[in-house]
This record gives structure tokens, C-alpha cells and sequence, in this order.
């Protein structure tokens, strides 16, 4: 990035803007941002729950333009600030996650700009948006406003199959050790203080050398944090308290000290799981061949995510609990069942634990 961009990602950090301003901007680094934001508007390039994404590139450089749905009146600076200060404390450690550069306000939304992340998603997951990109339509649709033939039907169904068996291959070609990487790194952010790690499928990517975690919640973060915080010291907190002492130490609170802020190893484990159930979410779309390709891959893959666990000396519960329950809906047949825990229970034995 060169200077003048990030002078200018600088300048408009915190601030409220229009998308119209872009109309009479002739600088080629400003122009190419605004044309960016006034296409989030309609056409952005992706969709979650809560967010939107629009890509733009700038100076050679790809960007990724997040915007929450929801109306926002104001976002006070500490919190842009300290949400900045943190993405860069987690790049520093290691962890995959795109590098933040700003937050602002336009048109009664709020915005984010990261590098954009490397890698697709696992598996689709928004239907309206699987739809409307099966059958090239200009519009998101949904089931109220058109009914699919059995043409389209078969045509969606060949669309998510493709995609989600092409990114199965790689991960089924991915070494172990990737697996490993991206639980180091959501084990991290649990250390570190954050109680809620959204890993639904759209928020990790994969790529031919790993993961990269995007969209990480910094405020719910912080503000989590910092009434941990005041618990445990009895004081009033600031969002610059909090990441202080984790550029300090390395953790908001000691995990050792203060066990009862920690995540347990179950909710660490389900995070970690969650990505990787979707490839038949859209079963409804799919013939019994296309369902039974991918169930076999899941078996393999899911295998060497429960790996990752036992390699990292983590476990979750074999009797209860959602990590159990999440893996028998997928595999409802016990052999299938029974290959993916397999690792999960010879570490139990090995620790004495059955």
C-alpha cells in the first residue's frame, strides 16, 4: 500500500460520508473507493446475515468493502481505533485474518475496509444469493416472488454441488498441519478474551495453502473484554484499557487466573466444527448421487478436523453436548459416525478419561 493510499483510508476513519460525494472526487485513489461504496448500495459482490461485500481494487491492491445492514447513528472514535489496534495485535501474532484499514459512516450505515481475504468460502450458504447466482439473475430473489421448475431446480443443485465438491478436493488435499493452523488461531482469540467467534461458513475461507478467518466481530470483542475487565478489577474500564493490556501481555485477563471468562474446550471445539457441516445444506436441490459424493468427502474431512482437536490436546464431550450432536445429524449412520470421532476417542483413552 502506498502512502497516499493509506493517508487517505486515514482520513476518512471515523467519519460520515455520502456515496454521492464520489460523483465529483477527480483523485484516481478516491475515486476508485467511491465507486466502490455507491456499488455496495445495490450490487455488492457477496452477503451474510448482517453484512454485505464489495470488492475494489485500488493501486493494484484488492480490497474487501464490509456494510452492516442495520442503521447506525454513531460509532464513537475509541471504538474504530481500538478495533484497528487489535486486528493488527492478531496479525502480529500469527493468526490469518485480512489486515484492517478503516470504519466509517455513509448513508446511515457503517463500513469496514480489510484487505480482501484469500480464498473462497467453504460451502455456499445465503439460498437467495446461491439462486440468483445459479441462474444468472440480475435480482435476489426469494421463494415469494417466484416459483423454480424443475429445470432451474436441477440447474441450482449442479451449481452448489460444483462449487462445494471443488473446495472439498482442496480440502481434502490440505495437509494436516492447516487444520491445526486455524485452531491455533481460533484457540487465540479465545485466550485472548472473546467469548463469540462467528465461524459460520461464510467467514472462513479456504485457499490450496489453508484458512483465513474474515469478518471478526472487534466490538462485541471489546466490549466483552472490558466488562470482564471491571469484574475482575472492580474499576471502571476503557476499550483502551483493555487492548493496553493485551499489547502488554498478551490477554486482557490471564485464561489461567481467570478460568471462568474462558470459553470451555466444547464451545472451542463446536467454532472450530461449524464451518465445515454445510456442504449439504441445500439438500433439496441435490439427486441421491450428488448427496452421497459429498457425504463421503465429509467423512474424510471431518476426520482430520477432530484430528486437529486431539492434536492440540482438546477434546469434546463423546456422550453429550453440541459437538456430538452437530456430528451425528451429519452422519446418522454409526461407521460414518465412528471414522470422523475416531481420533477424538483413542486421545480419551490415551488421557484415561474412558
Amino acid at each position: 500500500m502506498t502512502s497516499k493510499l493509506e493517508e487517505f483510508f486515514n482520513s476518512i476513519k471515523g467519519k460520515a460520508l455520502l456515496s454521492e460525494t464520489g460523483d465529483n472526487v477527480k483523485d484516481k485513489t478516491a475515486k476508485s473507493f467511491y465507486v466502490a461504496l455507491k456499488m455496495s448500495q445495490k450490487n455488492y459482490n457477496a452477503e451474510g446475515a448482517t453484512k454485505t461485500c464489495t470488492f475494489f481494487s485500488c493501486e493494484k491492491q484488492n480490497y474487501a468493502l464490509l456494510k452492516n445492514k442495520e442503521t447506525v447513528v454513531n460509532q464513537p472514535q475509541n471504538i474504530v481505533d481500538n478495533s484497528i489496534r487489535l486486528n493488527r495485535f492478531l496479525i502480529s501474532k500469527g493468526v490469518s485474518t485480512p489486515k484492517l484499514y478503516t470504519m466509517f459512516f455513509a448513508d446511515k450505515k457503517f463500513y469496514e475496509v480489510f484487505d480482501r481475504g484469500s480464498g473462497l468460502q467453504i460451502y455456499l450458504s445465503v439460498k437467495k444469493t446461491v439462486v440468483k447466482n445459479a441462474l444468472n439473475l440480475e435480482e435476489n430473489i426469494t421463494s415469494k416472488n417466484i416459483k423454480l421448475t424443475a429445470e432451474e431446480i436441477k440447474k441450482i443443485g449442479n451449481y452448489v454441488f460444483n462449487y462445494n465438491l471443488n473446495n472439498q478436493q482442496i480440502l481434502l488435499k490440505l495437509p494436516q498441519e492447516a487444520y491445526d493452523k486455524l485452531l491455533t488461531d481460533l484457540k487465540l482469540l479465545v485466550d485472548l478474551g472473546f467469548r463469540y467467534i462467528d465461524t459460520n461458513t461464510g467467514n472462513v475461507l479456504v485457499n490450496k495453502t489453508g484458512f483465513c478467518l474474515i469478518d471478526i466481530d472487534y466490538e462485541s470483542a471489546l466490549r466483552c473484554m472490558r466488562s470482564d475487565l471491571e469484574m475482575i478489577t472492580g474499576k471502571k474500564c476503557t476499550d483502551d484499557d483493555v487492548v493496553n493490556r493485551i499489547e502488554k501481555y498478551g490477554f486482557c485477563i490471564n485464561p489461567r487466573v481467570s478460568a471462568i471468562f474462558k470459553k470451555n474446550e466444547e464451545q472451542l471445539c463446536e467454532a472450530f466444527l461449524y464451518p465445515f457441516i454445510s456442504s449439504r445444506d441445500f439438500s433439496t436441490f441435490l439427486n441421491n448421487t450428488q448427496i452421497e459424493t459429498l457425504k463421503h468427502n465429509d467423512v474424510k474431512i471431518l476426520k482430520k478436523v477432530v484430528q486437529a482437536i486431539s492434536n492440540l490436546n482438546l477434546s469434546f464431550s463423546l456422550e453429550n453436548g453440541n459437538c456430538k450432536y452437530l456430528l451425528q445429524t451429519l452422519f446418522p449412520n454409526f461407521e460414518d459416525y465412528y471414522e470422523v470421532i475416531k481420533p477424538q476417542l483413542n486421545s480419551t483413552i490415551n488421557k484415561g478419561k474412558i
